[in-house]
């Protein structure tokens, strides 16, 4: 069998991997590691279709893309009008948690008492938190890149391009919806906000309508959702 190329990392995305076909005395090959073997040191490795030359198949690897969970408390619905009072990012890699950040948010307006109610977020609590500009940077260099998934990532993804733009910044992601995916993965179901996906999947959220618990039970949902059905 040829030799892998030298250099090569088997998890990274782009290495050349090869493919012993038709192994009369046990299973495939890759390299010098059984399937099972390779699997093993990454369940997340994917291949793409390859080349087949005489008995060996030579394949490129593919790995699922960097992930920010993002969760967002704000002072109301509408990104123009209001503001964000908490920030939290879950970053993911490799179907595993590299990051947690999350922060609260000064609004620089008053909090309505609904909202408070709801979230547990008072105005003396973001009274001294950073503004959004204080730390769009950083919160932008955090998100470059990852797909930016949420509940509702309509909501989450237009609130944070209005504080970004703001702060002087563009932003621009892929996103990827739960809500959507909850509808396209559980059709029999009719309820897909998130007190429904917790109730249903048995999630835990460690605060509820608090950005880190909130993207904390969404992350749980991606991967519940990628075990029951992940081919689909």
């Amino acid at each position: 069998m040829p030799d892998q190329p030298s250099g090569v990392t088997r998890t990274t995305p782009g290495a050349i991997i090869v493919v012993q076909l038709d192994l009369p005395a046990g299973p495939r090959v890759i390299g010098r590691l059984d399937l099972s073997e390779v699997q093993s040191l990454n369940p997340h490795i994917r291949f793409t279709s390859g080349r087949i030359v005489g008995e060996y198949a030579y394949f490129t690897t593919v790995q699922p893309p960097t992930l920010a969970i993002v969760d967002l408390e704000t002072t109301g619905a509408h990104p123009l009008y209001d503001r964000v009072t908490e920030v939290a990012v879950i970053e993911v890699e490799g179907g595993e948690v590299k990051d947690e950040w999350s922060t609260l948010v000064n609004p620089e307006c008053a909090i309505p008492a609904a909202i408070q109610a709801l979230t547990g977020i008072t105005n003396d609590m973001v009274a001294g938190a950073p503004t959004f500009g204080r730390f769009a940077g950083a919160l932008h260099e955090r998100l470059a890149g990852r797909v930016l998934v949420a509940h509702n990532a309509r909501f989450d993804y237009g609130f944070l391009r209005q504080e970004f733009q703001r702060a002087g910044l563009q932003f621009r992601a892929r996103t990827l919806c739960t809500v959507k995916l909850s509808r396209r993965l559980y059709p029999e179901h009719a309820r897909h906000n998130l007190d429904s996906l917790i109730a249903r999947h048995g999630l835990e959220c460690r605060a509820r309508h608090r950005a880190l618990g909130d993207a904390d039970a969404v992350w749980q949902f991606l991967r519940l959702a990628a075990e029951e059905r992940g081919e689909e």
